[in-house]
């Protein structure tokens, strides 16, 4: 009885943790697109 608790509560952390993980993925990947964009635009602003 108390090993199917432990089953279930261990799959509801895996697959939180999995969805956790893909919105993390997906914010850091618009984070760098993001500062990649501004140090482009930091450069196009400095002089050749």
């Amino acid at each position: 009885m108390y090993v199917h608790i432990y089953l279930y509560i261990f799959i509801y952390i895996y697959i939180y943790a999995w969805i956790l993980n893909c919105i993390i993925e997906k914010n850091l990947n618009n984070l760098i697109s993001i500062k990649y964009d501004d140090f482009l635009s930091i450069t196009s602003l400095i002089p050749p």
